[in-house]
């Protein structure tokens, strides 16, 4: 396997195991297209814009209140479909290319579409019933595996920030135009400089932007359109899953976030 698609598939980890929303974690699950998706123009937004942040300054009075204000946008909506564009560097290799996810609390959904050798490649990363299943579709063939997850990795990320609000330095950090809509932005540092990452929201809790930064590793994720409306069909497995080669059963991912 690339590393190029080994990198595509760490970013998803990271983001089921709560980098995506450090407030209400993610769960996952799937189906065998993106179902799901409002296109009656209600829920959907197009066009991403040009994406740029409001330089106004980092305490934009829309977006006061620090940890408070953070906690209240990201826990307002348990249900979305988001489509990114992607980029991410992991030991000096960057990859890039189309993500989406999927939230229906309590499952969890991240489909990554990236070129690998010429073929466009899709992998699949789902959190359900505390089994983390990995799908990978090499021309037009699904195969799957699924590992248990620990109640540690559960519990250590469903609500991270609001557990341990002393951990982490949070603050405004003013607002920007994605997906066509302005979104509320924050800035949340760990106290021991672990991390650095930027989060925007929608009116509505949806996450349309989020940059992580960690020593050799930086991820962007930049929504071009999004719904609030998900079906319980996406997360329905593409194929039978198998043993997932080499993961032990009951592995501890919450180290990784």
């Amino acid at each position: 396997m690339s590393k190029i698609l080994i990198a595509s598939l760490l970013l998803a980890v990271l983001l089921v195991f709560g980098c995506a929303n450090p407030n209400n974690g993610g769960n996952a699950g799937t189906g065998d297209d993106q179902g799901g998706v409002d296109n009656s123009g209600d829920d959907l937004t197009g066009d991403a814009g040009n994406g740029a942040a409001d330089d106004s300054g980092g305490d934009d009075t829309s977006v006061s209140g620090g940890l408070d204000a953070f906690l209240s946008v990201s826990g307002m909506t348990n249900s979305y479909m988001v489509d990114y564009d992607y980029t991410a560097t992991a030991n000096g290799e960057t990859t890039s290319g189309d993500m989406v996810m999927y939230m229906k609390n309590p499952k969890f959904r991240t489909d990554i579409t990236t070129t690998v050798d010429g073929t466009a490649m899709t992998s699949r990363i789902i959190y359900a019933d505390s089994k983390i299943y990995s799908c990978t579709d090499a021309a037009g063939s699904w195969s799957c595996f699924e590992s248990e997850a620990s109640a540690t990795a559960t519990s250590a990320n469903t609500s991270e920030v609001e557990d341990n609000p002393d951990d982490y330095a949070i603050t405004a950090d003013g607002t920007m135009v994605v997906a066509g809509q302005t979104a509320s932005c924050f800035r949340i540092v760990a106290n021991d400089n672990s991390f650095t990452s930027r989060y925007c929201y929608t009116a509505s809790g949806v996450p349309v932007y989020i940059k992580s930064e960690a020593d050799g590793y930086v991820s962007e994720l930049t929504a071009t359109s999004y719904s609030e409306t998900v079906a319980e069909s996406d997360f329905d497995l593409p194929a039978e899953p198998g043993s997932y080669p080499g993961m032990p059963s009951g592995y501890d991912y919450s180290g990784y976030t």
